[in-house]
């Protein structure tokens, strides 16, 4: 009995030999949780970076686009008051010419006024030659 005890005593007393394999394999799989979570935490901060640069874009276009609104409505007030000056000079001319069509009729109606009392004197007056000479 005394040699299984000295067997027991060398197997209690005896280091135990590690496998590196085991040990490989548990690092490997704790540095892989690790990097899944660095990785995870990369991804989404990846993704707000991506978002925030979407924001940005989307107001520097919006600002840019209300730029072009703005220099639109100058472009299109400054067209409204180019109108609105064509329109009442228009307005002015018809005024001008409503008034020289009237000048034109009234010495028009002068003229046929001044035409048929010509024709008067001018038969009065061969009426009074013809009267003298007969």
């Amino acid at each position: 009995m005394r040699g299984k005890a000295i067997n027991t005593i060398q197997q209690a007393v005896k280091p135990r030999t590690f496998s590196v394999r085991p040990l490989f394999y548990a690092s490997v799989l704790s540095a892989g949780v690790l990097l899944c979570a660095f990785s995870a935490h990369a991804d989404d901060r990846d993704q707000l970076k991506s978002i925030q640069a979407d924001i940005a874009a989307k107001e520097r276009d919006v600002r840019q686009q209300q730029q072009q609104r703005a220099s639109l409505l100058a472009q299109l007030k400054a067209q409204e008051e180019a109108i609105s000056a064509a329109a009442r000079k228009l307005r002015e001319t018809q005024s001008t010419l409503d008034q020289l069509n009237a000048q034109i009729d009234e010495m028009n109606a002068s003229i046929a006024k001044l035409e048929q009392q010509k024709a008067s004197q001018e038969r009065n007056r061969a009426a009074q030659l013809d009267a003298a000479f007969r």
